[in-house]
C-alpha cells in the first residue's frame, strides 16, 4: 500500500502537536516522506528498513548506529496485516520509548481514516462519471458498461432524474456539506447516485410516489438551507425505465427550470405537473416573436407592462372588476377603464373568452421570453 505524502505530512503535524518531539514518517523503502524536521525529508533511514524487514521495533541509541538515523524509537505501522510505513520518534530513547505504542496506534487510526476518505472520494468520482454518462445523449457505451459493472449499477428499472438548482453559487466547502447531506438521506435507497457542483445537484434514483419524493426533498432542501444559507429548488422528471434514455429526463428538469426563473416560492416541481410551460418551451424564437408582434406591435414597453399588470389582476380574480381593482389598490372605474384601453390599443377584448385566451397566452409568452433573455444576460 503506497501512502500519499500529503497524508503523511498531516499525520506528523498532528502527532507533533501531541508529544512535542520530532516525528518521522518513513515508507517501506526506508525513505523519509514526511517529517517535522524538514531537512530530513527525502533521506534514507536504515533503521526503518530493519523495522520493515524484521517486523520489530528498532531503538536507535546513538546517532551513528544506523545510517540516516538519529537516536530515538522506530515502530512498524500496520494496517490489516501489512506494514504500510514506519513511524519514528526522535529523542532520548528512555524518554520517547514509552510514547511509542501510543503514537503507533494513533498513526494507524489516522491512516485508516485518511484511506477511508480517499476511498469515499474515489467512489464519488466514479459516481460523478456514471451520472455524466447517464445524462449524456451520445455516451461512450464501453465506459458505460465498465461503470455499470464496477459500481454494480442495476439497469433497466424505473428511475427519475432530480436536479436541484442553487440560488447562489456554492463555495467548495459548502459543496462538501451538501454532499454529506445527500449521503445522509439517500444512503438507504439502493442504486441512488448523486453529485454536487457549484451550481446544481443531480440525483438519479429509483422511482418513488410523489408524496415520498416531496417528503424526502423537503427534508434535504431544509437542511441545505440551514447548513449553507442557500436556497435550492428541485425539479423531478418523469420516470424512465431504460437507462440509455435518462438524458431525456435531465432535459425535462431543464425545462422545469425554464418555467421557474422568477419563481421565489417553489422548492419542488414535477415535470408531469407542467402544462402551458411545456408549450411555451417548445415554441421557437421566431414564432414567439411573430405572435408577440401580432398582439403588442402598437404598444410601448411602458404600456405593455401596465397592461400586463391589469390583465394578470383580472385573471387572478376570475374576471372580477372589484377584486382585481382591490389587488392593485385602485378604483374599480379606473380598473375598468384600463381594461377598455387594452381592447382599444390591441384589438383584443379581455372580456371575450376567446380573446382573453389569446391575450393570456401572449402575456405568458412575453414573461417566458423576458425570463429567458434575463438568464442569458446573467
Amino acid at each position: 500500500m503506497e501512502l500519499n505524502a500529503k497524508i503523511a505530512k498531516q499525520i506528523v503535524k498532528d502527532l507533533k502537536e501531541i508529544i512535542h518531539y520530532n516525528i518521522n514518517f518513513i515508507d517501506n523503502t526506508g525513505k523519509i516522506i514526511a517529517s517535522t524536521d524538514e531537512k530530513r525529508i527525502g533521506t534514507l533511514h536504515m533503521a526503518a528498513i530493519k523495522v520493515v524487514q524484521n517486523r520489530v521495533d528498532v531503538i536507535v541509541h546513538h546517532d551513528d548506529e544506523y545510517s540516516g538515523a538519529i537516536k530515538g524509537v522506530n515502530l512498524p505501522v500496520v494496517v490489516g496485516d501489512e506494514i504500510v510505513a514506519v513511524i519514528g520518534i526522535t529523542g532520548e530513547p528512555r524518554k520517547v520509548i514509552s510514547l511509542g505504542n501510543t503514537i503507533k496506534k494513533m498513526t494507524e487510526i489516522l491512516i485508516r481514516e485518511n484511506l477511508n476518505q480517499l476511498l469515499k472520494a474515489n467512489q464519488q468520482k466514479n459516481y460523478n462519471s456514471l451520472i455524466n454518462i447517464l445524462i449524456s445523449k451520445n455516451r461512450d457505451e464501453e465506459m458505460a458498461e465498465y461503470l455499470f459493472k464496477m459500481l454494480n449499477f442495476k439497469r433497466n428499472i424505473s428511475r427519475n432524474v432530480i436536479v436541484g438548482n442553487f440560488r447562489d453559487e456554492l463555495p467548495f466547502e459548502e459543496a462538501e456539506q451538501v454532499l454529506s447531506i445527500l449521503h445522509k438521506y439517500l444512503k438507504v435507497y439502493k442504486n441512488a447516485v448523486y453529485n454536487v457542483s457549484h451550481l446544481e445537484v443531480v440525483i438519479i434514483m429509483e422511482t418513488q410516489q410523489k408524496k415520498d419524493f416531496a417528503s424526502l426533498l423537503e427534508k434535504i432542501s431544509k437542511e441545505i438551507s440551514q447548513k449553507t444559507n442557500n436556497k435550492i429548488v428541485f425539479a423531478v422528471s418523469c420516470s424512465i425505465a431504460i437507462d440509455n434514455e435518462l438524458w431525456k429526463s435531465k432535459k425535462e428538469c431543464d425545462t422545469i427550470f425554464s418555467s421557474l426563473r422568477n419563481d421565489k416560492q417553489s422548492f419542488l416541481v414535477f415535470y408531469d405537473d407542467l402544462d402551458l410551460e411545456l408549450i411555451l418551451s417548445a415554441v421557437d424564437r421566431q414564432t414567439r416573436k411573430d405572435y408577440l408582434n401580432k398582439i403588442f406591435q402598437s404598444l410601448s414597453d411602458e404600456e405593455i407592462n401596465e397592461f400586463q399588470e391589469i390583465f394578470e389582476a383580472y385573471a387572478n380574480h376570475n374576471g372580477s372588476i372589484i377584486h382585481g381593482a382591490a389587488e392593485l389598490f385602485i378604483h374599480k372605474n379606473t380598473f375598468q377603464n384600463k381594461l377598455n384601453k387594452i381592447y382599444e390599443k390591441t384589438g383584443y377584448n379581455p372580456r371575450d373568452l376567446k380573446q382573453f385566451s389569446q391575450l393570456d397566452f401572449a402575456f405568458k409568452l412575453l414573461k417566458y421570453r423576458r425570463d429567458r433573455d434575463k438568464k442569458r444576460k446573467n
